[in-house]
């Protein structure tokens, strides 16, 4: 496949992806919303990030605290992410995605392996 056969399908999925549930549209609405998003999928279940550890992560020249808060605020609304107290410190609340969405990540980050493993396979020029 060439590459810009590549590009293109890589195109047709963001274009699908961005649409296909509510989840998706949530997360594909700015590029902020995935970076805050893909933190919280990758912290580990025993050190969950808080909105400072957010902020610490991702450079303030991406996304301002402001951005950042309101993502977070409308994740927990729509159910997307769970807010709950950091077990080491309860003044700290913490974030998760709600478990109903990690079959929809895992499935959106298979989708952009195959295709990033024909990439990869063009480079080498087999």
């Amino acid at each position: 496949m060439h590459y810009k056969e590549s590009a293109g399908r890589l195109f047709e999925l963001l274009i699908q992806n961005s649409t296909s549930s509510e989840f998706r549209k949530f997360l594909y609405r700015s590029r902020s919303t995935v970076l805050v998003t893909l933190l919280i999928v990758s912290a580990s279940d025993d050190n969950l990030c808080s909105l400072e550890d957010i902020l610490e992560r991702i450079p303030r020249k991406l996304v301002s605290r402001t951005s950042v808060k309101y993502i977070l605020d409308e994740g927990v609304n729509q159910k997307f992410y769970a807010k709950v107290k950091d077990s080491r410190d309860n003044r700290r609340r913490v974030y998760s995605l709600n478990p109903k969405y990690q079959q929809e990540i895992l499935n959106l980050m298979e989708s952009y392996q195959e295709i990033f493993k024909r990439v990869e396979s063009i480079s080498k020029g087999k």
